[in-house]
This record gives C-alpha cells, sequence and structure tokens, in this order.
C-alpha cells in the first residue's frame, strides 16, 4: 500500500490479480441484476432468448 500524509491512497498489485477481480465482479453483478430481474418478473423463457439470440 502506499501512503500520503499517513493515510493509504493506492495499492499495488499484480495485473492477474487485478483481472481476475474485475471478471469475477463483473460476473456478480451479472448475478445479482439477474436475480433482481426475477423478483421484478422480468423474465422469458428459453425458447424466446433462443430466438433472440438467432439460436436454433
Amino acid at each position: 500500500m502506499l501512503t500520503g500524509r499517513g493515510r493509504g491512497v493506492a495499492v499495488v498489485r499484480s495485473l492477474k490479480d487485478y483481472e481476475e477481480e474485475t471478471e469475477e465482479r463483473a460476473f456478480m453483478q451479472g448475478i445479482v441484476k439477474g436475480m433482481m430481474d426475477l423478483e421484478e418478473g422480468r423474465e422469458i423463457s428459453l425458447s424466446e432468448a433462443k430466438k433472440r439470440l438467432g439460436l436454433p
């Protein structure tokens, strides 16, 4: 940790750790958004999802 005037101002870490944490955070945000969508009744069937994505 880097400090300025006795307070933490920055953290030095590996790029690999940073990228893994960023990916994990995005994944978890997607999970939370999906759960909120379900709670609020915003859902579609698997066949409708495939249709929208152009999948067989």
